[in-house]
């Protein structure tokens, strides 16, 4: 499957990098990285309810990734394509990304809501994440 839809211009991300990294910088400290306060603040959101994970649509399974990669580790569940097709030439792309998804999925989408249209056919995709699920169960 070719997945095109929320997927975001590269000169916006670029863009969008550079104001988000300047204003973390502006309110933690000169030294702030973007990805590192980023990362904290999904693991702190996951913590209230692992369902959010699903906020994150598309971009979960990069997004899952990354947290993985600095030592939050939320289960080995994966989807490899999805997690290539909407991951950002650079970790802190894909965190940005992830996070204007999610800015627009809560202001369009049910909470909870894990059904998408992905490509240009409109077929629907429903993301899925085992680890998350038993998370938010238990």
């Amino acid at each position: 499957m070719q997945f095109t839809e929320y997927l975001y211009p590269d000169e916006w991300v670029k863009s969008e990098v550079a104001a988000k990294q300047a204003s973390v910088r502006v309110n933690r400290g000169p030294d702030a990285d973007l990805l590192t306060v980023g990362l904290v603040v999904v693991a702190n959101r996951l913590k209230k309810d692992p369902i959010w994970y699903r906020d994150y649509g598309p971009y979960w399974f990069a997004l899952k990734a990354l947290l993985r990669g600095v030592g939050i580790d939320y289960g080995s569940n994966d989807d490899p394509l999805m997690r290539e097709d909407y991951s950002g030439k650079t970790p802190v792309e894909t965190l940005v990304m992830a996070e204007r998804f999610r800015d627009e999925y809560l202001q369009t989408f049910l909470f909870y809501n894990n059904k998408f249209v992905l490509d240009d056919a409109g077929n629907w995709s429903e993301i899925i994440d085992g680890d998350m699920e038993k998370l938010g169960a238990g």
